[in-house]
């Protein structure tokens, strides 16, 4: 729900000043909000290189560096979150496709739709809004990406070892399926390799190709 209008006001002020800091050491990144003053909308427009969507199904995604992102403030920040949104097509794990697929067909509303992970589950209105520009630009570069999460259920492997179970963490399961098993590129592309749970890699497979669309 909606906030008290004036502590709603000071918080989109703080915002926009912790936003425009990291656009001033990060020339790199270019700024556009919809107001100079308390706005509640800001793209931030940048290089990175990454993946975007396949050109045909079944074919490899194709190189891009070129990035507009979305960040949107509702009437309840600075107690919840703002909502971010990729606007130009990635390949990515932890972003609602926003190419033609039957994922964002089914749900166009979501398009774009970025999952903060951790940043969101530590969310707290004091964050520092630099802090999640940061981590747009890694989640770009494939620094900050996630697979899966534990499920705090424990089974035994065929080696009679105790391992923990995993849940799809992620929202583009074909992104998710390309990343798990091309972790080459993403290292050659300076990204960071995935730290799969407690089990051999193909455990955690399956779990990408049971909530593939």
């Amino acid at each position: 729900g909606a906030v008290n209008p004036l502590y709603h006001a000071d918080a989109l002020v703080r915002a926009g000043n912790q936003i425009r800091a990291f656009v001033d050491v990060h020339p790199e990144v270019t700024l556009w909000s919809n107001a100079p003053d308390l706005a509640t909308t800001y793209e931030l427009e940048f290089k990175e290189p990454s993946w975007g969507p396949p050109p045909e199904p079944g074919l490899d995604p194709v190189e891009i560096e070129d990035h507009v992102v979305q960040l949107e403030f509702g009437p309840g920040f600075p107690q919840m979150a703002p909502t971010v949104f990729w606007l130009t097509p990635i390949f990515h794990p932890n972003v609602w496709p926003n190419y033609d697929s039957p994922k964002a067909r089914e749900r166009p509303a979501s398009r774009g739709l970025v999952c903060l992970g951790d940043l969101t589950d530590a969310y707290q209105p004091a964050l520092d809004l630099g802090q999640l520009c940061q981590s747009l630009l890694d989640v770009a570069a494939f620094r900050n990406y996630g697979l899966f999460q534990l499920s705090g259920q424990v089974t035994l492997g065929d080696d009679g070892q105790p391992r923990d179970l995993a849940n799809a963490n992620f929202f583009d399961g074909a992104a998710a399926y390309w990343v798990l098993t091309h972790q080459d590129l993403i290292e050659r592309l300076k990204g960071r390799r995935t730290a799969a749970p407690d089990g051999p890699p193909d455990t955690y497979r399956n779990v990408v190709e049971d909530y593939f669309p």
